[in-house]
């Protein structure tokens, strides 16, 4: 086994981020996910002969370890404008031998990764990132039947918000496809037929929408009994929003009780990790929507006329659903504002402000201004070319920008 060079907190964040490898393309959904299993397999192995694997990148070995795909790549594909895209994915990776911040001695590993938003994924910000205005009783919830029953406003009820809810019941409903591994196998029926080491961890992660989605899952299956036979279980959300009210966050913080290796540092399980310059973690709490125009030294006179609108929208959403939205526990890392190029500070269109959203809500975490470390990693992970399988297509960054501001206008006028 490869001794990493970085440890599982950085371990877990590459395994998160290799599940968006399928965000940019278009295609039928089992073609985007066997296409999703031969990028994954560029980084880990993958022992299914359907597409045939790639080997793992030695660079992404040596940096992040030996890991193992053992369930999926699964998920959904739907229409969004003239593509064919994939709105969730899930896929569950193992290492036999990882050694954990704190521990001496190595210990089995499992990762539940999800999939952030598909930036061309029209149903991914309208339903899951920002139907906010409804919520959902977590307590006594059943995602599999009853998933969209709304819940009148309680402050002592634990809620979470309607697009979580909806979110958290497709990756629950999700199977592995015939060409994946654990074909046939929800993420339940995985872990209940699974018979892990005592001394084995779970950790469950995901970016943006993910952020909200990886604790709610987590909890939700806690609730179930279904991680019982894992020795400790884990969450490293990260760049998420708040999945629902106070009595949720303080009902997750009870099962998931923060663990700080190192204090305002990427070291924290149970946390959401939050760059203090990303839009994204200021959802849905009303006061801090509120700050979100003025993140890049705008001020509210000259602050992008679209960004007004879709943060006065989000407002508008979040107080009509009635709850206070609380963020789980979670940590505020440092931002740094991004210049040059296209980047200006402050920006003065809507397009301008996307793109600064952009890049501290995703390239920061991993590579910040200047190829300085990111807030979480030391740099991009290592470049790999993986071939496009038949009847798949790559969507262009400019295209994706378009999708981006279409589907911005669009949640503005959903959520107001």
């Amino acid at each position: 086994m490869t001794t990493p060079t970085y440890d599982m907190y950085r371990q877990t964040f590459a395994l998160s981020l290799i599940s968006n490898r399928g965000m940019d393309l278009s295609g039928t959904q089992q073609a985007l996910l066997d296409q999703l299993q031969l990028e994954l397999s560029a980084f880990i192995a993958v022992n299914q002969q359907t597409p045939t694997p790639l080997t793992p990148s030695a660079d992404f070995v040596q940096q992040y370890g030996d890991w193992e795909l053992i369930w999926g790549p699964a998920g959904t594909a739907g229409t969004s404008g003239s593509w064919q895209v994939l709105n969730n994915a899930m896929y569950v990776a193992y290492c036999p031998a990882a050694l954990l911040p704190g521990s001496t001695a190595a210990s089995p590993v499992y990762v539940v990764a999800i999939a952030a938003t598909n930036p061309a994924s029209a149903y991914d910000w309208v339903v899951e990132d920002v139907y906010v205005k409804d919520t959902v009783a977590f307590t006594g919830w059943d995602p599999l039947t009853t998933p969209y029953t709304k819940a009148k406003p309680n402050a002592t009820t634990p809620l979470i918000a309607m697009g979580t809810a909806i979110g958290v019941g497709q990756l629950l409903a999700l199977t592995a496809p015939a060409t994946a591994a654990g074909a046939g196998q929800s993420l339940q029926q995985l872990l209940a037929g699974l018979t892990p080491d005592p001394a084995a961890t779970i950790v469950f992660c995901g970016h943006s929408l993910a952020g909200a989605l990886a604790p709610t899952l987590a909890l939700y299956l806690t609730n179930q009994n279904t991680l019982g036979a894992f020795g400790r279980a884990l969450v490293y959300p990260t760049a998420g929003p708040s999945p629902g009210n106070a009595a949720f966050a303080t009902l997750f913080g009870a099962s998931f009780k923060p663990i700080t290796g190192s204090p305002a540092t990427y070291q924290a399980w149970n946390q959401d990790l939050c760059n203090s310059l990303d839009v994204v973690p200021h959802a849905w709490l009303e006061k801090t929507l509120g700050q979100i125009p003025t993140l890049y030294n705008n001020t509210l006179l000259n602050c992008p006329r679209g960004i007004l609108a879709a943060v006065a929208a989000a407002k508008r959403a979040s107080h009509a659903s009635g709850i206070a939205y609380t963020p789980i526990q979670n940590v505020w890392l440092t931002g740094t504002t991004y210049t040059g190029g296209q980047l200006v500070v402050p920006p003065t269109t809507d397009e301008q402000f996307l793109l600064q959203l952009v890049q501290q809500h995703m390239t920061a975490y991993w590579s910040g201004p200047n190829q300085q470390p990111g807030l979480i990693l030391a740099g991009d992970l290592p470049q790999v070319t993986v071939p496009l399988l038949p009847g798949v297509t790559q969507i262009g960054q400019a295209a994706l920008l378009a999708a981006a501001e279409q589907s911005l206008s669009a949640v503005s006028k959903k959520v107001g």
